[in-house]
């Protein structure tokens, strides 16, 4: 079960929303951190939008990741670093430039969030570039903005869960860009264990006085 959290109420971003993300009319949608209730019953937690989070309610997310949930932070983040959900994201977010086209590019390490994922990819937005203020940030996405790589989007490992925050998808645009709506949407799993991954190989063999039929074969597949 899925949490959405939104800083406002909005039908037409909560459509654009469920859309991006998959999620289906049983998800529920939530204003305000008091209404959250208790986050044991949900394996992941959208954050749509900057909000007002009272210390209590960010160490009730804290705890969340830690026992394995999802924290998914789209255009959340805050602008000081004082604010509690600053040091939990281990974000704070610039003022937002002006819409435009963007491109986002993606880091060079395989992540599993980033995998068969284009190298670049446009989207329309509003950057507001990230400010890391932790050392054990991931940096998934960043933006090129006057000759410099801004960052876009992070992850942070917290116990067995995971935290993602993406200052991109702000726009009902952006979010309609199939690359983003992808990272979004597997930001929202629980991260992969290190023995889960595992290389599958396949052989060809041939056949015939020279083995020319496993060519054959092998250039079909």
């Amino acid at each position: 079960p899925i949490l959405l959290a939104m800083a406002h109420a909005d039908h037409a971003r909560e459509q654009v929303m469920r859309t991006a993300l998959r999620l289906d009319e049983n998800v529920p949608v939530r204003t305000g951190a008091e209404a959250w209730g208790d986050l044991r019953s949900y394996g992941a937690v959208v954050l749509d939008g900057r909000q007002s989070i009272p210390k209590s309610a960010v160490a009730q997310l804290q705890v969340f990741v830690e026992n394995g949930g999802a924290l998914l932070a789209i255009a959340a983040a805050p602008a000081t670093a004082a604010d509690p959900l600053a040091a939990l994201l281990g974000v704070v977010a610039e003022t937002a430039r002006p819409q435009c086209e963007l491109f986002a590019k993606c880091s060079g390490d395989n992540h599993e969030l980033l995998q068969r994922i284009d190298a670049e990819f446009a989207v329309v937005d509003c950057l507001a570039a990230l400010q890391l203020l932790h050392a054990d940030l991931s940096v998934l996405l960043h933006v090129n903005w006057a000759l410099k790589d801004e960052p876009a989007a992070v992850e942070r490992r917290i116990g067995i869960g995971r935290i993602v925050a993406c200052s991109l998808g702000s726009t009902a645009q952006a979010l309609r860009a199939p690359a983003l709506g992808a990272i979004l949407r597997r930001a929202l799993r629980q991260p992969l264990a290190a023995a889960a991954e595992r290389n599958i190989s396949t052989a060809i063999v041939g056949y015939g006085p020279a083995g020319g039929m496993g060519f054959v074969h092998g250039s079909g597949i």
